[in-house]
């Protein structure tokens, strides 16, 4: 699996593909791509024990909405950031007009916790210090949504 992957992120918030094959990825996204809970506790345990995994990269729309189609599912967003923050996993924000996911206030819940020095984890890339999102593929600092929360928000 050269370049980059996204996996789905199972029930028991295991992945759905193995980590000899994961390894060998430049890049792996984790999401829920189905089997969401209406119970706030499960997808919070599910997308945490992703951003914990030593192969993951990101989590892909954490939210999961679909606008217009489908809301967002319950998520503990302070619990996930902090995981994120820990392992220095980042959160997608994801500018499709379908998705625009992460919602403004997550976002800058997210930046709070962004990670302000190189993780000290070896299972993530030292190049992620200070990078709390990737956004079609631009890597973005967290001094720039810093700047967002002081401008005013646009809601969600």
């Amino acid at each position: 699996m050269p370049g980059s992957g996204a996996v789905t992120v199972l029930r028991q918030g295991e992945l759905d593909l193995p980590d000899d094959v994961l390894a060998e990825a430049d890049y792996v996204g984790a999401s829920l791509h189905y089997g969401a809970s209406k119970r706030e506790q499960d997808n919070t345990r599910r997308l945490v024990a992703a951003a914990r995994h030593p192969h993951v990269d990101a989590i892909g729309h954490p939210t999961g909405r679909l606008l217009g189609r489908r809301d967002a599912y319950p998520l503990d967003a302070g619990e996930l950031a902090r995981a994120c923050a820990d392992t220095g996993c980042l959160l997608e924000l994801n500018g499709s007009p379908e998705r625009m996911d992460l919602p403004d206030a997550l976002a800058q819940a997210a930046a709070g916790d962004a990670p302000k020095r190189p993780a000290k984890s070896a299972s993530k890339k030292p190049a992620k210090s200070g990078v709390i999102a990737v956004v079609n593929g631009v890597p973005i600092p967290a001094s720039r949504a810093a700047r967002q929360r002081r401008s005013p928000a646009i809601s969600s």
